[in-house]
């Protein structure tokens, strides 16, 4: 998620031992800490530095992403601190380095180019995600979203009506994926990969053909391995709600 601070509309605070990056505004209340190198001995200091910017920005939860490059017992030091486990605390790090499989080519994909679209995008992903928390000022964020370079929001199509979300955030490197959603009642009909097969077409004609993405178990984790994904890691969250 951190690739998101290349996107105009987020925040990335780098601190010695840690990032947090602060999500845009049609997210509020998106604090993500990562990267973390801290020395555990030292987490007092770095549990109240980050409580402190993500309090001062209004923001009473914070999620904290450990990966492989973690210090040992970074999970342990932090849960003495209060942070818990959330509903579905560990994520697959995953790549693709060749074309995906199982692309359906019956669904149409389109990036978002109007405002119109971006409010569909917004509520496509809120029904997907169960989210009703409503964004302010969506035309600032539409604006500064459609004038990222880095960024392209795509919509998936079944018969003329968007019923799935996908992000790509543009990278030298590679292609991040994120932002990825499908309506309850059409899940199973393929508009998940059709918009990850959207996302490949893109990294290949910017010459930059590898896609990186971070996935629950529970649910985009075997799809994507399906169409040709492999592990790299793994990455356990925790959830910081002392505020």
């Amino acid at each position: 998620m951190a690739s998101g601070a290349l996107w105009r509309s987020c925040e990335l605070v780098v601190r010695d031992g840690f990032v947090v990056w602060f999500g845009p505004s049609y997210y509020p209340g998106l604090a993500v800490v990562q990267r973390l190198c801290f020395d555990p001995d030292g987490v007092d200091a770095v549990v109240a530095d980050v409580r402190s910017l993500v309090r001062a920005r209004g923001i009473a939860r914070a999620i904290w992403q450990i990966g492989p490059s973690a210090p040992a017992r970074s999970d342990e030091a932090l849960r003495a601190h209060g942070l818990i486990h959330g509903d579905d605390p560990t994520l697959g790090m995953l790549v693709l380095r060749r074309e995906p499989s199982g692309m359906p080519s019956d669904i149409e994909v389109r990036p978002v180019e109007t405002f119109e679209e971006f409010r569909t995008f917004l509520r496509v992903q809120r029904s997907a995600f169960e989210d009703e928390v409503e964004a302010p000022d969506l035309e600032r964020a539409f604006a500064l979203e459609h004038e990222d370079p880095n960024l392209v929001t795509y919509l998936a199509y079944i018969d003329g009506r968007a019923v799935a979300t996908g992000r790509a955030t543009f990278t030298p490197a590679g292609v991040a994926l994120n932002g990825g959603g499908t309506l309850p009642d059409v899940r199973g009909r393929g508009a998940y990969r059709a918009i990850v097969g959207a996302r490949w077409r893109a990294a290949v004609a910017r010459g930059t053909p590898y896609l990186v993405t971070s996935a629950r178990r529970a649910t985009s984790y075997p799809i994507l391995l399906r169409m040709g994904f492999e592990e790299i890691g793994e990455v356990r969250e925790l959830v910081d709600e002392d505020f």
